[in-house]
C-alpha cells in the first residue's frame, strides 16, 4: 500500500459508490435546483416582478399563478412616449425587466434620478380596478422605484430625496445597533471601520440577493447530506469484517486513514462545490451579474450593514462559511463513526442535536444576547442573512475581533482537533475488534 494515490481514489470510490450515497445527492441536487427556478415566479407573477393577484372566493387576494401559462403583463413607454403593452411568458418577462434596469446600471441614485422618476409617474401613473397606483409596473423607472424600495423608503413620498435615504440608512443602523445591544465601543468600532460613499450607483442585483437567502436552505441540506455520506465512513470495515485485511498490511493502517479523512472532505467539498455553482449557474442565467464589485447594501435588505464588502465578494463568504462548515460536520461524524463503529450512532447523535437548534429562535435581536450569540456560531444558525450584518464583536485578549473572523477561528480549530483525534484513535488503535 505504497501508493496513496490508488487508496485515496479507491476511498472516494467507497463513498460515492453507495446508491444511497447517490440517491441522497441526487434528491440534493434536485431540491437546489427547484429552490433556485422558484426565481422564476417570484420575479415574474409574484411579488418581485408584475404581483399579479386574483381575488379568490373568500375577497381575498392572492398571486395569479395561472399568469406563468396564460402571459404576464408588461408595459413601457417607448422614445415616442408611447405606452407599449405585452403579454409574455415568465422568462421573457425577466428578460425584458433586467433589460431595462441594465440602462440604470452605473447611474447615481441622486435627487435628478429622483425627479425624473416622480415627472414619469406624474405623467404615466394609473390605478386598477383595486384603486392601486400601478404607475410603477413601468419599466422605464421600475428598476428605480424598486431600489428605493429595497433602501426602506417609499418611492411615492413627496420627501424622497438623495439625503432622506442616507439619512434613512443611518437611522436603520442606529435602529440595529440598540437592538443588538451593541456597546459603545462595539458602535465606536464600526464607525471607525469605512462608510459608504453616496449616491448609490444603480447595480442590477437580484442574481446576489438570490443567492444569498437560498445559502440557508442548500445549506440545511449539505449538513444532512455530509452525516449521511460519510456516517459509515470508518465503521464500515467493522461491518464487512475486513478490518484485519489494512491491519496486516505494512504502514498500510496509517495511509488509509489519511486517504479516508482526505477522501470524505474531498466529496463534502466536492458536493458544497456543485450545489453553489448550480445555484450560481442558475441565477446568473436569469439576472446576470451586473453588480459584482457594488457594496452590499444595495442588495435588498442588507443596506444597515456595517460590511465594507461588494455583493459578490458576500456571496463568496457565505459559501466559503458553509463550505467550511460542512468540512466540520464532515469531520466530526467521521470522528463519531470512529468511536462510535456504528453508523446509526453516527447520524442520531448529530441530527439530533441539529434539528434541536432549529426548533428555537434566537435572533440577533433576542433580549438575551449572550444565547444569542453563541447560537448563531452553531451550524444550521451561522449560513443566513444575519451572517453579513452581526455586529456583536468578541473581546480576545482585550481586542475586539468581528464575528465572522472569530467564527471561522474557531470553526478550523475544530475541524483540526477533530480530523487530529480521528485519525490519531483509528493509527493507535490498530487491534482487530472483531
Amino acid at each position: 500500500m505504497h501508493n496513496f494515490g490508488l487508496i485515496y481514489q479507491y476511498e472516494i470510490k467507497k463513498i460515492i459508490g453507495r446508491k444511497r450515497t447517490v440517491i441522497a445527492f441526487v434528491m440534493v441536487l434536485i431540491a437546489t435546483l427547484l429552490l433556485n427556478l422558484s426565481s422564476i415566479p417570484q420575479f415574474s407573477v409574484g411579488s418581485d416582478g408584475a404581483n399579479m393577484k386574483v381575488t379568490n372566493k373568500y375577497g381575498r387576494q392572492r398571486t395569479d399563478w395561472a399568469a406563468l401559462f396564460s402571459g404576464i403583463d408588461i408595459r413601457w413607454v417607448d422614445e415616442e412616449g408611447e405606452v407599449i403593452h405585452e403579454k409574455v411568458n415568465p422568462l421573457k418577462y425577466i428578460w425584458l425587466q433586467r433589460q431595462f434596469a441594465m440602462q440604470w446600471s452605473g447611474k447615481p441614485l441622486n435627487d435628478e434620478t429622483i425627479q425624473e422618476m416622480r415627472d414619469f409617474l406624474n405623467e404615466y401613473d394609473y390605478r386598477d380596478e383595486n384603486e392601486e397606483l400601478m404607475g410603477w409596473t413601468y419599466q422605464n423607472y421600475y428598476w428605480v422605484f424598486r431600489s428605493i424600495i429595497q433602501l426602506g423608503m417609499n418611492p411615492y413620498s413627496e420627501s424622497i430625496s438623495e439625503q432622506l435615504i442616507v439619512d434613512g440608512i443611518e437611522q436603520q443602523r442606529t435602529f440595529i445597533h440598540e437592538a443588538e445591544q451593541l456597546s459603545e465601543e462595539e458602535m465606536n468600532f464600526w464607525g471607525n471601520h469605512g462608510r459608504l460613499s453616496f449616491p448609490l450607483p444603480f447595480a442590477y442585483t437580484p442574481a446576489y440577493r438570490q443567492l444569498l437567502r437560498n445559502a440557508h436552505w442548500i445549506h440545511i441540506m449539505l449538513i444532512f447530506f455530509v452525516i449521511f455520506a460519510l456516517c459509515e465512513s470508518f465503521s464500515l470495515e467493522r461491518r464487512r469484517r475486513t478490518r484485519g485485511v489494512v491491519q496486516a498490511t505494512k504502514k498500510g493502517a496509517d495511509k488509509a486513514v489519511l486517504a479516508r479523512i482526505l477522501a470524505g472532505e474531498t466529496v463534502v467539498v466536492g458536493a458544497a462545490f456543485v450545489l453553489f455553482v448550480l445555484s450560481a449557474l442558475i441565477q446568473f442565467g436569469l439576472f446576470g451579474m451586473d453588480g459584482w464589485n457594488v457594496p452590499i447594501q444595495q442588495i435588498g435588505g442588507f443596506q444597515w450593514s456595517r460590511l465594507m464588502i461588494s455583493a459578490g465578494n458576500a456571496t463568496l463568504l457565505m459559501f466559503g462559511t458553509s463550505t467550511l462548515i460542512a468540512v466540520l460536520v464532515g469531520a466530526l461524524t467521521m470522528l463519531l463513526s470512529e468511536f462510535s463503529q456504528n453508523a446509526i450512532t453516527a447520524v442520531s447523535v448529530q441530527s439530533a442535536f441539529l434539528l434541536f437548534t432549529l426548533l428555537f429562535d434566537y435572533s440577533i435581536f433576542h433580549e438575551n444576547r449572550m444565547l444569542s450569540q453563541i447560537w448563531q456560531y452553531f451550524p444550521m444558525q451561522r449560513i443566513s442573512e444575519e451572517l453579513l450584518y452581526d455586529e456583536r464583536l468578541v473581546s480576545v485578549s482585550g481586542h475586539l475581533v468581528a464575528a465572522i473572523p472569530f467564527s471561522t477561528a474557531i470553526y478550523l480549530a475544530l475541524v483540526a482537533l477533530f480530523l487530529l483525534a480521528c485519525a490519531g484513535h483509528t493509527i493507535w488503535n490498530q487491534r482487530d475488534r472483531l
